[in-house]
């Protein structure tokens, strides 16, 4: 198959697969052929895998659908680039919901790096920058991603 000169995963394809359900959506991903995509649409491919089997309660694969479009996001995209936090801090988020609470700090520990030779170093800049990414309740502290932050800030939890 010939590979197309723009991506064909676009915000009108992406629009769509939100609209199915998880398991609707997951199918459709799985069934896609990869082999004629530029990297791109792979990428947002695994990305939209990776929200699937997080909206479809399968954390640790979901943590493992956000390593690989990480590792994809490493290979196409600049160093340090904004998109590879955002995917890092996803899968240390789903990390820490799977039980897997040491890989999830050093995950999260990779993220912040990049963020802050890209950006600026500050962890609570960080943290507040990816908010809505970690989706905390302030009040729970037994949260695993609400530890995972605490520990990150060298706040103490409970856990």
């Amino acid at each position: 198959p010939e590979v197309p000169l723009a991506p064909v995963v676009d915000d009108e394809v992406q629009a769509a697969l939100q609209r199915l359900t998880p398991k609707d959506r997951l199918a459709r991903i799985l069934a896609a052929d990869r082999a004629p995509l530029l990297h791109a649409d792979v990428l947002e491919l695994e990305v939209q895998e990776a929200l699937a089997r997080g909206a479809l309660g399968d954390v640790a694969a979901a943590a493992d659908a956000w390593d690989r479009a990480a590792l994809r996001a490493d290979l196409i995209l600049p160093a340090c680039d904004e998109q590879i936090v955002a995917l890092r801090t996803q899968q240390a988020k789903l990390l820490a919901m799977a039980g897997e609470a040491d890989s999830a700090a050093c995950v999260l520990a990779a993220a912040y790096a990049a963020h802050a030779i890209a950006f600026a170093p500050g962890r609570r800049l960080f943290v507040e920058r990816f908010a809505d990414d970690f989706d905390l309740e302030p009040e729970d502290e037994t949260d695993a991603v609400a530890t995972l932050v605490g520990d990150f800030l060298g706040k103490s939890h409970s856990r």
